[in-house]
């Protein structure tokens, strides 16, 4: 059969595949035929299915071979015209990403796909563990008895293997075994603790999801490159077993990338400051910004030319650099990031990161918050003796960080009338609706500059933004953020551009009934690509102001109706006044629903 074998007809059928070719299917022969020698695995060299767990039942072999032997009838034209029918009232799934129109584009009634249905937990007789039932069931299903009661020696090897991959020690085995025939429900209890306690526990359970996630020292195959990194990875997960982390926390810290967020550093940094009274600079293109927003020593996002870094970071005599994605620069300026005569000093578990594009009075490689943990007690014995004049910086912090919102409130109030709504605007009046409690996924680049200005929040994980520059990011990971946090309201904001490239995730909310608020920052072009070409004054393009492929006016896009299309209900917002009330009300629904919010480029 193998390759070739075709279907889809009765005549395709009849004529085989690479192998046997017209004997495959001889009509009549029914037990003898290859078909059913291969489809109920008779056929040692030409099994099929592959997988022995997914082999046909008996009744189904009987169906088989039933219809050979009664002539492999096909349906006449009546009876197709009738699948037909039913084919185009059920409802189209991609099963698969085949290439062939035949097999991707089959439909199904939805309430019979199992990824469709609800989970059903089932009913657990009272009394009896879920664990034990389901257990139960399973080996009644397949007619087994459970196994005896192992003895105490038997029970000691069984668990120390099973929580930490190891044999137990001669004198663990004798402990357990008289602990266990006095009290067996004290024993097991006492003796899986001791176990989960010991390092091995994570080595043990980490394999699992290390599996799931493909984890490797080296790529594999064809091009077996080592990884000399990975480990950190791997050792990362054994940690979060050995710590018990939470798992919502150890899967939205594998989705945001930033090291002191991974980490799990905010309280330490904030420590580090405090002790220091020394400002804190968030990185230039942050997929997260790890420390309270409302915090006085908060001094922003750096700005993502080099030039620019080096004026925010001039008068400083060092630099201490958390993490390897500090200072990324985007467009091109001439000089370096770092001012003449400043030391940098930098700490990162990733030693590839360590000086890779400026030079370092000191690099160290190591874990962000066990790092600073060490750290932190040596600088209070260092610093002991300046504690007034560190008192007096903090003041001035907290007198700078007001200085710097009233100039951008004074900024906002001024642009508050113009005839187009501006970006610096449209960010201040969000903000006023999010306030400082509700998780922010950030993919409008025209005005996410202007919103982390706004931001002011103790929580050190409300805002998250795209780590790399490609588009489409921002509105599915709003709806994996409300479910990481257990359907809680986002709030999404993303350009007008960045929403074309996956407004499925609109149907996507609908669907799981997911409160995520979709604030489309509308200005009607790629405004952040013709930026990134006027940061190049030799482009043609540049100096003649025309740019190709990068409006969006022609035809202009309905936002309103593409929500609609797909389950959201939407509202334009024009004016300046209506932006914080439109986005309240959407947080308010406790739905999905999407604010198309219409800017300025400028």
């Amino acid at each position: 059969i193998k390759g070739d074998f075709d279907m889809r007809t009765r005549e395709a059928m009849l004529k085989g595949g690479e192998y046997f070719a017209d004997e495959v299917l001889i009509p009549g022969t029914g037990e003898q035929s290859y078909l059913y020698l291969t489809t109920t695995r008779s056929e040692e060299d030409y099994e099929m299915p592959p997988k022995e767990a997914d082999q046909l039942s008996e009744e189904q072999q009987w169906l088989i071979r039933d219809w050979i032997t009664a002539g492999a009838p096909w349906p006449d034209d009546q009876r197709v015209a009738m699948i037909q029918k039913k084919f185009a009232e059920g409802e189209q799934v991609a099963t698969s990403k085949a290439l062939s129109e035949d097999w991707q584009n089959r439909r199904y009634e939805a309430e019979k796909l199992w990824a469709y249905r609800p989970l059903d937990p089932g009913k657990v007789p009272d009394g009896m563990h879920p664990v034990d039932f389901f257990i139960d069931a399973k080996l009644s299903a397949a007619k087994l008895a459970p196994a005896p009661a192992a003895d105490g020696q038997q029970l000691a090897r069984r668990m120390s293997f099973g929580f930490t991959g190891l044999p137990p020690t001669p004198e663990d085995v004798e402990k357990f075994s008289n602990a266990y025939a006095k009290d067996p429900d004290d024993a097991v209890r006492d003796y899986a603790d001791r176990l989960m306690a010991t390092p091995h526990y994570g080595e043990q359970f980490a394999q699992h999801w290390l599996d799931v996630s493909r984890y490797a020292d080296t790529a594999g195959f064809a091009n077996d490159y080592a990884r000399p990194n990975a480990w950190r990875y791997r050792d990362y997960v054994v940690r979060a077993f050995n710590d018990d982390k939470p798992y919502d926390d150890f899967v939205r810290e594998q989705i945001a990338g930033d090291e002191i967020d991974a980490s799990d550093a905010a309280a330490q940094v904030v420590a580090l400051a405090d002790l220091l009274a020394a400002p804190v600079y968030g990185s230039s293109w942050p997929s997260r910004i790890p420390f309270p927003t409302s915090h006085p020593l908060w001094a922003g996002n750096l700005p993502t030319r080099a030039s620019e870094i080096a004026q925010r970071l001039a008068g400083y005599d060092a630099i201490f650099a958390l993490g390897g994605k500090s200072l990324i620069t985007i467009l091109y300026s001439e000089g370096p990031a770092v001012p003449p005569g400043c030391a940098v000093f930098q700490l990162s578990a990733d030693v590839r990161d360590l000086g890779r594009t400026y030079a370092t009075r000191l690099s160290v490689v190591g874990d962000i918050r066990r790092s600073l943990e060490a750290l932190l007690p040596m600088l209070a014995t260092a610093t002991a003796g300046h504690a007034a004049a560190y008192a007096h910086l903090r003041v001035g912090a907290v007198d700078g960080l007001r200085r710097r919102r009233a100039a951008l409130t004074a900024t906002a109030a001024e642009q508050f009338g113009a005839p187009v709504m501006t970006p610096l605007v449209a960010a201040q009046q969000a903000m006023r609706a999010i306030g400082p409690d509700i998780a922010i996924v950030d993919e409008a680049i025209a005005t996410s500059v202007h919103l982390r200005g706004f931001l002011d929040s103790a929580w050190p994980r409300q805002y998250s933004f795209l780590r790399g520059g490609g588009l489409g990011w921002g509105m599915p990971a709003a709806v994996g953020c409300s479910l990481g946090l257990d359907r809680a309201p986002v709030v999404c904001l993303v350009g007008d551009g960045a929403a074309l490239y996956s407004p499925q995730a609109l149907w996507t909310a609908a669907r799981e009934a997911l409160p995520v608020t979709f604030v489309v920052m509308n200005n009607r072009e790629y405004n952040v690509l013709k930026n990134f070409m006027r940061a190049q004054p030799h482009y043609l393009s540049t100096q003649r102001d025309r740019f190709i492929a990068m409006d969006l006016d022609r035809p202009a896009i309905d936002f309103l109706a593409l929500a609609q299309a797909l389950g959201v209900p939407a509202r334009r917002v024009e004016r300046a006044q209506d932006v914080a009330a439109a986005i309240e009300a959407g947080i308010a629904s406790r739905t999905a629903n999407l604010v198309e919010v219409v800017i300025s480029a400028g």
